[in-house]
């Protein structure tokens, strides 16, 4: 919980939980990177950019409009920040998510990187 408290305060990540009943049930966070840092797969970012990671729903929660309340709520953090855009990253294999996050406004870029846990699409969202 500490980490969530310190990623919930500050200017280049944002995390959030989901609780019920005191169980955690969701969780989110938003990175904002500089152009010319690299990213978690090594690349260096070519513009100033929010990126949504660690999005994570518990089996027992999907469907109930946490994953919903998690993005938006991120999204928005991202606007306050001045971004006009959150991009996502998925792993190809997984149509599910895919297709939340297309329900969400997320599109496809045409942007992927291979990794060692499989092809990652990259998926963007106007904000």
């Amino acid at each position: 919980m500490d980490r969530a408290r310190n990623g919930a305060s500050g200017d280049y990540r944002f995390q959030l939980l989901a609780e019920d009943d005191g169980r955690l049930v969701g969780t989110v966070a938003v990175l904002a990177q500089e152009a010319g840092e690299r990213d978690y797969f090594g690349a260096v970012v070519g513009e100033r950019r929010a990126v949504l990671i660690g999005v994570y729903v518990s089996p027992a929660a999907r469907g109930a409009g946490v994953l919903d309340s998690l993005v938006e709520s991120a999204c928005g953090w991202a606007r306050e920040q001045g971004f006009d855009r959150i991009e996502l990253d998925v792993h190809a294999d997984n149509p599910r998510a895919r297709a939340a996050y297309a329900r969400l406004g997320f599109a496809l870029t045409g942007h992927d990187v291979e990794t060692a846990l499989g092809r990652e699409l990259q998926m963007a969202r106007a904000l």
